[in-house]
């Protein structure tokens, strides 16, 4: 079950696939042992020249944004993201509130190339 998890699957894709309530995954991963929440595979096999940053000029970006809770629902927390609506790459991100401010920081990204 801890396996699925870590692939991506959520609690309630996990309850489908084994047939049981999402109750029972639920308990049943709090009884596993504490996982790292960073694939120290691909971290160490990573160095930071191998990373490529490029900085070009795009005619149109798409923003969007998704929000997770860290706790409970009340401490919600905001993925914003552009990216260019051609290729698909990823722009330019931040993590906020769902407020105007972050919004507009996200643009100050987009707007500094």
């Amino acid at each position: 079950m801890v396996e699925m998890t870590l692939n991506g699957s959520g609690i309630r894709d996990i309850a489908r696939v084994l047939q049981v309530s999402p109750n029972t995954v639920i308990r049943e991963l709090k009884k596993a042992p504490a996982h790292s929440q960073v694939n120290k595979g691909v971290v160490e096999g990573c160095c930071p020249e191998a990373t490529a940053v490029e900085v070009h000029r795009v005619d149109g970006a798409e923003a969007d944004e998704m929000w997770s809770f860290v706790g409970s629902k009340a401490q919600r927390r905001w993925l914003w993201h552009a990216i260019d609506h051609l290729t698909g790459v990823v722009l330019a991100y931040v993590f906020g509130s769902r407020a105007d401010e972050v919004f507009v920081e996200l643009q100050k990204f987009l707007l500094r190339a």
